[in-house]
C-alpha cells in the first residue's frame, strides 16, 4: 500500500546532477559558486531548499549550499542495499540529523516525522523510531564515474527522479516501515498525535495485533492511503464509507499486496517483499477493526 514502483535500470546524468556535485564539492572545499556553465541552471534546481517545519509550526528554510556549508565534514557517502532497485547502491548527502542540527531543529516534543513529497506522498517515521532508520538525506547517487545522477523511478506509467531529495535508511529493514520517501521538498515534525485521532484504532489493545498493524500501516500505506480520510491520497481510502475488508476477501488482499502488478499493469503501488505474512495479518486485522470506527464525512 504505497506508490514506489521498480526503477528505471539506468542512471541519468543531469544538468540538475551535475550542477548539485559541483555546488556541493566546491563549498564544502571552501570553493568559489559553481562553474560559470551551471549559471543558466535555475537556482531552485541548483541549490534547491528544504523546508524544515518543527512541532510548535515555526518554518525554517536550510539551502543545499547552506548544508555543505554549515555541517561538518561537508557530504558523505552512504552504499546500501535499495530494496526498490534489489541492489546496492551508493548516494552521497548528509545524515538527516546532522541536517536538522544544523537547521536548529529539535525533536523534543515531537511524536513523528512527516515527509512531504513533491507528488503528494507524506511519509510517517515515528521519532522513537529515529535512531533505528538512520535516515539519510541524499542529493545524488554516485555512478561508476563518479558523477551525480538519479536513477529514475517507474511511479504507475511515469518515470521520475528522486530530486532534489531522498531519505533512504542505513538498514535496508527499515524499507518496510518507513517507505524511504523520495521528491522530499520539507519535513515537518509534529507533536504526538491525540488517541482519537481519525485513522487510530480506539479501543485496541496498545500491545495486540490490531495496534502493530496500525504501526506498520502508518509506515507503509499512510502516506498514500487514507483511513477516515486521514492520511494520503495518492490511493484511495480504505474505511469510509465502505471499508476495503467488506468488499475484498482477505486472500485477495494479501495477494494484491504482495504483488499489484499481477492484478493491475503498471500498478502505482509497489510490491512490498518485505513484509511478512504476520505482518500482513496485522494490517488487515486493523482494517477490519476499523470497519467498526468509521467517521462520518463528506463524500
Amino acid at each position: 500500500m504505497g506508490r514506489r514502483d521498480r526503477p528505471r535500470a539506468r542512471l541519468l546524468g543531469s544538468s540538475l546532477a551535475l550542477a548539485l556535485a559541483t555546488a556541493t564539492a566546491t563549498l564544502a572545499c571552501g570553493g568559489a559558486a559553481p562553474r560559470a556553465q551551471d549559471e543558466d541552471v535555475p537556482e531552485d534546481i541548483r541549490n534547491p531548499t528544504l523546508t524544515l517545519t518543527l512541532a510548535g509550526g515555526e518554518s525554517r528554510a536550510l539551502t543545499l549550499a547552506e548544508m555543505a556549508a554549515t555541517i561538518a565534514g561537508g557530504p558523505t557517502t552512504l552504499e546500501v542495499d535499495n530494496p526498490a532497485y534489489k541492489r546496492a547502491i551508493t548516494y552521497r548527502g548528509y545524515w538527516l540529523a546532522d541536517v536538522l542540527a544544523a537547521a536548529g531543529v529539535s525533536l523534543d516534543g515531537a511524536g513523528e516525522l512527516i515527509f512531504h513529497c513533491a507528488d503528494g506522498y507524506a511519509a510517517t517515521l515515528p521519532v522513537e523510531r529515529f535512531a533505528e532508520a538512520s535516515p539519510f538525506l541524499a542529493i545524488g547517487q554516485v555512478g561508476e564515474d563518479g558523477e551525480l545522477g538519479w536513477e529514475k523511478v517507474r511511479i504507475g506509467k511515469e518515470y521520475l527522479s528522486p530530486a532534489p531529495f531522498y531519505v533512504v535508511g542505513k538498514d535496508p529493514a527499515s524499507y518496510a516501515w518507513f517507505g524511504w520517501p523520495l521528491q522530499v521538498t520539507a519535513i515537518e515534525a509534529m507533536g504526538r498525535r491525540s488517541a482519537d485521532a481519525s485513522a487510530n484504532p480506539e479501543g485496541a489493545p496498545e500491545d495486540g495485533e490490531v495496534a502493530r498493524g496500525f504501526a506498520l500501516f502508518k509506515g507503509s500505506c499512510l502516506a498514500c492511503h487514507s483511513v477516515n480520510l486521514q492520511g494520503g491520497s495518492v490511493g484511495p481510502e480504505l474505511n469510509t464509507p465502505r471499508n476495503i475488508t467488506e468488499y475484498r476477501d482477505r486472500p485477495t488482499l494479501r495477494a494484491f499486496i504482495r504483488d499489484p502488478a499481477s492484478f493491475r499493469a503498471r500498478s502505482k503501488m509497489p510490491p512490498f517483499p518485505l513484509l511478512g505474512d504476520e505482518d500482513l495479518d496485522a494490517i488487515l486485522a486493523y482494517l477490519t477493526y476499523m470497519r467498526g470506527h468509521k467517521r462520518s464525512v463528506d463524500r
